[in-house]
């Protein structure tokens, strides 16, 4: 880049000095911009470690979430297969067409096939998993079940007083500070600013969006359990009316209750993963825009 500056500098003719200093400063900007020392390369570097790390966790969460979806979904089928076959009792007695008992029937295999299509789904997660943690793909390694969510958390976090540290952490903000020391052009320094601003800005309304998450998914949890409670009590009630009901009235209470306690376990993980996310905005992360 000096030289063709210097050939600037020594042109004959108007024309050609202003095509070597164009194509010298293009140069220049395009030196300024493409640089990155050490401390931006580990800046990226921990950056690219910080969200592997955060995927994995989001990944442990789905895996635990799918086996919860299997067993609502198991839960469904023993229902509708209790369905099924009263059905086929009705329709012994004259109270229901063999239509209805085919209709009934094609629910169950329906339900199989969901069940199916979940069971793929978590055998994707799992392999997934593996791979992103090192293992390979089909390996079994023990994957223990995720900590409950820390509840009293939730009130102790405070945005405005975490928001500084999440600036100042950030890894763009980083990213971007470091680099408006090594440029020279204007026009790019300017930019730069602009992007330093923007990273601020992001990483500050990530940082709350991701507070009005844990919020609204710790709400969500509590009318969950709400729920949870009121299924329990009716299943207890029919546990205690066995023999005064039929079976396919049993599995339907059992199945709400069922689907209420997984959708507490589901709750918990959403919050958990919520709270995860918040504490990795303070740590630099930014995991919403």
């Amino acid at each position: 880049i000096d030289d063709i500056w210097d050939q600037a500098d020594s042109a004959d003719n108007d024309v050609t000095w202003a095509s070597l200093r164009y194509s010298a400063g293009l140069l220049t900007k395009q030196a300024d911009n493409n640089y990155e020392d050490a401390e931006m390369e580990k800046i990226q570097y921990d950056q690219q470690e910080a969200k592997l790390v955060y995927q994995a966790q989001e990944m442990m969460v789905s895996l635990e979430q799918s086996a919860y979806n299997l067993e609502n979904l198991q839960s469904t089928r023993d229902l509708l297969q209790q369905q099924y076959e009263a059905t086929q009792a009705q329709m012994s007695v004259g109270m229901a067409t063999q239509t209805d008992v085919l209709t009934a029937l094609k629910s169950v295999q329906d339900q199989d096939t969901a069940i199916l299509t979940a069971k793929k789904s978590q055998e994707n997660v799992h392999r997934n998993l593996c791979l992103m943690l090192g293992w390979s793909a089909d390996a079994q390694p023990e994957i223990r079940e995720v900590p409950q969510p820390d509840l009293s958390r939730v009130d102790a976090l405070d945005p405005n007083a975490d928001a500084q540290t999440a600036i100042d952490n950030n890894y763009d903000v980083r990213y971007y500070t470091k680099k408006a020391g090594n440029l020279t052009s204007q026009d790019l320094i300017e930019s730069n600013q602009a992007a330093i601003v923007n990273a601020k800005d992001t990483a500050i309304r990530s940082l709350k969006t991701q507070y009005n998450t844990v919020l609204t998914t710790r709400d969500s949890l509590n009318a969950a359990k709400a729920q949870v409670a009121e299924a329990n009590l009716n299943l207890a009630q029919a546990n205690l009316a066995v023999g005064s009901q039929t079976k396919l009235q049993y599995q339907s209470t059992l199945n709400t209750y069922t689907s209420a306690k997984n959708d507490v376990n589901t709750k918990e993980l959403q919050l958990l993963l919520a709270l995860e996310a918040y504490d990795w905005n303070v740590k630099g992360l930014t995991t919403s825009n």
